[in-house]
């Protein structure tokens, strides 16, 4: 009722247009035109939100479920103190985290040389402070093993926003668009890739690898879309 009272108050002529259509039973036209106007309510993303359910289940065992590795680059120190989040989200879903400037992984290159490339991981470029949903790993697996996400190297999912504990402004991104793409990257950092060793030391050295990277795995294939709200991004 919230979301209706807030598409009144931002359009009253627009809502009781509309209001009308519905009335005279034209429902086709009447969803068309209320769409937009409760779509800009703050309260619409809850509404939906609440209505969602995730029911991914795996198909493979753990002997033999594909391996992904999240990448989390924490080389700024202003964004450190969001890691411990990220891990958190990860460790529900039992991916392992290399974290990019720790002890362990000072560089990229450091975590190239520790990453086994004989088990053909895939590899999930986060920020720190980024988060999964319930259930990524075992979509993303479930991606890979079905359709046209059996045969692509990228593998994309949709996104929000975290303010705080609140998830706002989502991303519901369309199917693979090469010329979109080449306009606004709407992958990196809510992707999973299937890239080589050479693939990830070729971009090594650059401040922006995990871009890079996105686009040159984007650009030996079509990447799939996984339309499912996975990404939590900071």
């Amino acid at each position: 009722v919230l979301v209706h009272v807030d598409a009144l108050r931002s359009n009253p002529r627009e809502y009781l247009t509309a209001t009308k259509w519905w009335i005279k039973r034209r429902r086709v036209r009447a969803r068309g035109q209320f769409a937009p106007l409760l779509s800009r309510s703050p309260r619409a993303y809850r509404l939906w939100l609440s209505r969602q359910r995730y029911h991914h289940s795996m198909l493979a065992s753990p002997s033999d479920a594909p391996v992904i590795i999240a990448l989390i680059d924490v080389r700024q120190d202003h964004v450190r103190r969001n890691l411990a989040a990220t891990q958190a989200s990860l460790a529900l879903e039992g991916i392992e985290p290399l974290v990019i400037g720790s002890t362990e992984t000072p560089t990229l290159v450091a975590a190239v040389r520790q990453i086994d490339w004989s088990i053909q991981p895939w590899l999930l470029p986060l920020s720190p402070g980024d988060r999964i949903a319930p259930g990524t790993a075992a979509a993303y697996r479930k991606a890979m093993r079905m359709g046209s996400g059996a045969k692509a190297r990228l593998i994309y999912a949709d996104d929000d926003l975290l303010f705080g504990r609140r998830r706002q402004d989502p991303h519901f991104k369309p199917d693979w668009n090469s010329e979109l793409f080449a306009h606004a990257d709407y992958l990196t950092g809510a992707c999973l890739l299937q890239a080589s060793e050479v693939d990830l030391a070729a971009v090594a050295d650059s401040a922006d690898w995990a871009a890079r990277l996105t686009a040159k795995i984007a650009g030996k294939g079509t990447p799939h879309h996984l339309p499912a709200m996975l990404h939590h991004r900071q």
